[in-house]
């Protein structure tokens, strides 16, 4: 399944990012994101500023994290305890310089653990990095720029597997 979204602004984008935030928080309390299968994962991708990190912080606000949500591209994962789970965070673009180095690196990182995180929804930033790493259950979400528009963005969502094409289901129901 395959949705696109667009956004006028960034206020709009963390707007889509609550909304699937909100889906995704409802789903781990109700344990269908969680069938021994490890975290959810969000794969984004898209150009430098096209506001991968935004929408992330989006969907931390719409599934209850409290305080500021900031791109972990030093730190390469934040974590966010949540009362029914966790929210990870993981920027895989300063690991390694090829997409086969970034595997290596993301290895080393416990990359293995962070997939196997119950209860958890996994959002890894610059994702194609590490496609071959992700679950066959993964949201991708790519976020490109609208020429068209100076704030404009439209977000192209691809569901793959039946967890997240529930959720995309979901999203693209929403008002």
């Amino acid at each position: 399944m395959h949705i696109e979204l667009s956004s006028e602004s960034s206020n709009q984008t963390i707007e889509i990012g609550r909304q699937l935030g909100y889906l995704l928080l409802q789903q781990l309390r109700g344990d269908s994101l969680d069938a021994g299968e490890g975290a959810f994962v969000i794969a984004l991708s898209g150009e430098l500023g096209a506001g991968k990190t935004t929408l992330t912080q989006g969907i931390a606000e719409g599934m209850g994290v409290s305080g500021p949500v900031t791109s972990p591209t030093f730190t390469l994962v934040n974590e966010y305890p949540l009362v029914d789970g966790a929210l990870i965070h993981m920027d895989s673009y300063r690991l390694g310089e090829s997409a086969d180095a970034a595997m290596l690196e993301a290895d080393t990182l416990g990359i293995d653990d962070l997939l196997d995180t119950e209860h958890a929804v996994l959002i890894i930033e610059w994702a194609e990095r590490l496609r071959e790493l992700l679950p066959t259950d993964t949201l991708f979400v790519t976020l490109c720029y609208d020429r068209a528009s100076a704030n404009g963005r439209t977000l192209h969502f691809q569901a793959a597997g039946p967890h997240s094409q529930h959720l995309l289901q979901r999203l693209n129901a929403a008002p």
